[in-house]
């Protein structure tokens, strides 16, 4: 269980920019937008959680087996209120409408839709909690289980790539996403542990654990 407060020096303040905010409801939108397979990570997870674990309550009786979502298939979601959305997060309809495109661009992209229809993997989660060896408290932002492999995706969706600069853009995010992956192996051991940096417009730069 995490202290309700930590004593670490001094408070730093910090300003949140338009391409923050941009970038944090879009997150939020994927987030509306993308199936998931498993319980919901705010289901009533377990008071005491091992190291590197998922905060999930880990009841297998009420996880949906593959092809089958929590909250509906990604057509389903596809038709969410969008009216609604934009009213609740007090956003233009001209800004709103640019997220919108953003994330279709990114769940319609032909390399990612495995990711995010569920007749694809076994199960899935999003913004999924978990605690760090060091007792760091991290998010991945999508986890994906197929047959024989996990995903741990991450999205940098409101930067810009191209298939030349590719590389040179994840590099700066392969470490984060490493730990992330190293984390996860000790929960699915057997399966192999993949990741993934989605950028903006749906490119995706993949890591394998054995690199």
């Amino acid at each position: 269980q995490l202290p309700a407060s930590i004593a670490c020096g001094k408070r730093t303040q910090v300003i949140e920019t338009p391409a923050m905010r941009h970038g944090t409801l879009l997150h939020r939108l994927l987030e509306q937008l993308t199936p998931i397979g498993a319980l919901s990570p705010t289901s009533s997870p377990a008071r005491s959680t091992p190291v590197g674990a998922p905060l999930l309550r880990s009841d297998p009786s009420a996880v949906p087996q593959a092809g089958e979502s929590a909250v509906g298939s990604l057509r389903e979601l596809h038709l969410i209120d969008k009216a609604r959305l934009q009213q609740e997060w007090n956003i233009a309809p001209e800004s709103f409408d640019t997220l919108w495109r953003e994330a279709q661009a990114i769940l319609s992209a032909p390399p990612l839709i495995r990711f995010f229809d569920p007749e694809h993997y076994r199960r899935a989660w999003n913004e999924l909690p978990f605690l760090t060896a060091k007792g760091d408290f991290l998010r991945i932002d999508r986890l994906v289980e197929f047959e024989n492999e996990i995903w741990v995706l991450d999205y940098k969706s409101t930067e810009s790539a191209t298939a030349a600069t590719l590389v040179e853009s994840a590099k700066p995010h392969r470490a984060q996403l490493k730990s992330y992956m190293t984390a996860m192996q000790s929960l699915f051991s057997g399966k192999q542990i993949k990741g993934g940096v989605i950028f903006k417009g749906g490119l995706l730069f993949e890591i394998s654990s054995q690199e």
